[in-house]
């Protein structure tokens, strides 16, 4: 006994032994494809484990493997699943496991194991109630499934959400604040999106005879000078809590005071 728990408890580790090389070398495409056959193995391993048992000390009852608690580990595979986050290999898991379950209670009935309506005689004795052990191992494995399955599509709702919001802080750190950036992104679209009247301050600023001076000057100078100036420019507006509007050219259009007043701004920005 001693000796086949470690070939099994080998097998399985060596199983994801070679999972997770995978994943340190980064080869997507082989531990796409490799993420069946680990669970394939899984399940042969567990399955074989039973049977194994069964052979040995069911003395041709094959109830000894229906009622093993080794059948538990069938689960398994499907849990590890939840993992990966992916529903193709959920799907196939309990497929597997459905299938091995079916091919077991198959064979039972081919086998002619010993079948007793006592609920006393099914825990404690050598029978069995097959549509009872039918119903709980097509139950537990559906809805061990169905709790990854929504465990899942939370997670990915989840993660889809915080991109979503980092994606527009991004877009928002362009023309706002970081601070000011932040309030919008955590108020929602709903109320940053609902108008009110308010009173600001427009900032116009350009570059004093630029288009004499750009005339003197190569491109690529003159795109160096105004990338600069608008790195400077935008700090200093974020600085006094403005808004960068728009860039025209060497002009900058700047707003103070919306979508949040930092008080009395006119005074600020003096």
């Amino acid at each position: 006994d001693k000796l086949s728990n470690m070939v099994f408890a080998a097998a399985y580790a060596a199983v994801v032994g070679v999972q997770l090389y995978l994943h340190r070398c980064n080869n997507l495409r082989a531990l796409h494809r490799f993420s069946y056959f680990s669970l394939l193995a899984d399940h042969a391993v567990f399955t074989f484990q039973i049977l194994f048992y069964y052979q040995n000390e069911g003395m041709g009852n094959f109830n000894f493997a229906l009622k093993s608690p080794y059948v538990v580990l069938l689960l398994m595979p499907t849990l590890t699943t939840l993992l990966q986050f992916r529903f193709s290999l959920l799907v196939f898991s309990l497929g597997t496991s459905l299938a091995i379950l079916l091919g077991f209670f198959g064979f039972a009935l081919l086998s002619r194991v010993p079948q007793s309506p006592s609920w006393n005689q099914y825990f404690l004795g050598e029978t069995i109630i097959l549509p009872a052990w039918l119903g709980l191992w097509l139950l537990l494995p559906l809805f061990t499934a169905g709790l990854i399955a929504y465990s899942i599509l939370r997670s990915r709702r989840m993660v889809a959400e915080i991109g979503q919001k980092e994606n527009q802080k991004r877009q928002l750190a362009r023309y706002f604040s970081p601070a000011v950036a932040e309030e919008i992104a955590a108020a929602g679209d709903g109320k940053a999106m609902r108008g009110e009247r308010r009173q600001v301050a427009v900032l116009f600023a350009d570059i004093r005879s630029f288009t004499s001076l750009s005339e003197h000057l190569p491109p690529d100078e003159i795109a160096a000078m105004l990338s600069e100036l608008r790195q400077l420019q935008t700090s200093a507006v974020f600085r006094f809590g403005g808004t960068v509007d728009k860039f025209i050219g060497d002009a900058l259009m700047a707003v103070f005071g919306a979508p949040k007043s930092s008080g009395n701004f006119v005074q600020d920005i003096h």
